[in-house]
C-alpha cells in the first residue's frame, strides 16, 4: 500500500538538477526528500495499529509494519511512501478485512475490522507533506543554485 507526491513544477527543476549533478550529490538530495517525507508513513503505520483490535496482539504487529520512502527523479519527480509488514496484507486490513488462523487449529477465518484507518492517516499528512516537500525542494534548488551543495 502506498501513497506518492508527484512532480510540481519545482520538483521537475530539481528533477534536472539531480540529472546534471553527480551521483553523491544527486544520492544526499535523495536522502532530504525520504527524510522529509517518513514521518508520514511512520504516523500511517500508528494510525492503523490503534485501529486494528488490541486482543492476541495484532495491534502491536501493525505497530512495528516499516514505512519505507523512495524518491525518484526522471520524467516525473515523485516521493512514495510505502507500508510494509512481512506475513500481513495492510491494504486488505485498510479494506476492512482480516484473515487470521483461529487459535489452536488449521481453520482460518475472517474478520471485520476498521476500514480506511490508513486512509485517512495518509490523506490527513498529505497536506503537510506536500507543503514541507515542497519547502525543502525550493531550498534544495536555492542551495544548489547558490553553490552549496
Amino acid at each position: 500500500m502506498s501513497y506518492r507526491v508527484e512532480g510540481s513544477e519545482n520538483f521537475l527543476h530539481l528533477a534536472a538538477a539531480l540529472k546534471a549533478a553527480d551521483r553523491k550529490l544527486a544520492g544526499r538530495i535523495r536522502k532530504r526528500l525520504r527524510e522529509t517525507a517518513k514521518p508520514l508513513g511512520e504516523e500511517a503505520v500508528q494510525a492503523l495499529a490503534e485501529a486494528m483490535p488490541h486482543r492476541n496482539g495484532l495491534s502491536a504487529i501493525v505497530a512495528r509494519a516499516k514505512a519505507g520512502v523512495s524518491s525518484t527523479t526522471g520524467k516525473t519527480a515523485r516521493v512514495e511512501v510505502r507500508l510494509r509488514a512481512p506475513g500481513y496484507d495492510l491494504a486488505a486490513m485498510n479494506a476492512g478485512n482480516l484473515r487470521h488462523p483461529v487459535f489452536g487449529g488449521k481453520a482460518w477465518v475472517g474478520q471485520s475490522v476498521p476500514a480506511e484507518a490508513a486512509s485517512r492517516a495518509f490523506e490527513a499528512g498529505m497536506d503537510p507533506m506536500r507543503t514541507a516537500l515542497q519547502r525543502e525542494v525550493e531550498s534544495l534548488l536555492s542551495e544548489i543554485n547558490a553553490g552549496r551543495l
